[in-house]
């Protein structure tokens, strides 16, 4: 549950940062960034991040904005970290923010690195990608973005996206553990992949496209909230759908779908080149919407 209380300050978080302005309520922005380490110690990293694009934003609108009122977000972020600190120093004997994981295996390195941080979008078992192949479209959603001349918010959406990400990549359980696919730990920064995913949707001319893609969301959602069971992982390192499907009396042809994607926990040479393939695959489907869907540039 915690992971859906970030992800709602996150993106609070971002909106209200991005439309910066002398009628932006600090305190409850304050009190928002001020909060997240609380909920998990990762989102040191999502506050630094966030904290950065609000020094930004107020030497962009300086003219426009009071500076006590940013000084008094900056106290607020200032006090829940000492606060923490001194929580974790009390508890655990230590003012790190990581301080309550206790376990020295927590930390991956080298192989487990380079796993993570491309299994937590298409890693066969809890990949993103596998069990919400809209989210491929994110491509042509940024390039979208870039085309109405919004640069700069490609930029802070990844840059905040990466500080969670890339720390989720780096720890030894990055598939987060036997909880409902997919990785839960991306959860947290799941809004700022669904900006793109808006911008394709909104960027699409053709109307039958549009509605397809709207009615496959809903009722991708609609089947995980009615039949969340069948999204608990049944076999280590095996998609857990792939496997219902694999039981399955229609499965005329005995496949195995897990037999074609990657397994990114024990990768072994095949995976890796199914990654590839498919990457090529996502990256021409793209293409292929951006070149005959999209709406004339003169138009977005």
């Amino acid at each position: 549950m915690s992971h859906i209380a970030v992800a709602l300050l996150l993106i609070y978080s971002y909106r209200k940062i991005r439309s910066l302005n002398p009628n932006t309520n600090f305190w409850l922005l304050g009190l928002a960034l001020a909060f997240l380490p609380w909920l998990h110690w990762k989102q040191v990293f999502s506050l630094g991040a966030l904290t950065i694009f609000l020094i930004y934003q107020f030497y962009k609108n300086q003219d426009k904005i009071i500076w006590k009122k940013i000084l008094m977000t900056g106290l607020l972020i200032i006090f829940s970290l000492i606060s923490m600190a001194i929580k974790n120093k009390l508890l655990y004997n230590s003012y790190l923010p990581n301080a309550a994981v206790s376990d020295p295996s927590y930390w991956g390195y080298g192989q487990f690195t380079i796993n993570g941080l491309f299994g937590q979008l298409a890693d066969r078992s809890v990949g993103l990608f596998i069990y919400n192949p809209l989210f491929i479209l994110i491509i042509s959603g940024f390039y979208y973005i870039w085309r109405r001349g919004l640069k700069k918010d490609i930029f802070w959406i990844i840059f905040i996206f990466s500080s969670v990400y890339l720390l989720n990549g780096l720890v030894k359980i990055w598939g987060g553990g036997y909880a409902y696919a997919p990785n839960r730990y991306i959860i947290d920064i799941l809004p700022f992949l669904s900006i793109p995913l808006f911008f394709t949707w909104l960027s699409c001319r053709n109307r039958l496209v549009k509605i397809l893609l709207g009615t496959l969301s809903l009722a991708w959602s609609m089947f995980f909230l009615i039949s969340p069971q069948r999204f608990y992982p049944l076999i280590p390192y095996k998609n857990c759908i792939f496997v219902r499907i694999s039981y399955s009396k229609y499965n005329f042809l005995n496949l195995d779908l897990n037999n074609y994607f990657p397994n990114l926990f024990r990768p072994q040479m095949q995976d890796w080149l199914l990654l590839i393939f498919w990457s090529i695959i996502v990256f021409i489907l793209n293409y292929f919407l951006i070149r005959f869907f999209s709406i004339k540039k003169k138009t977005i």
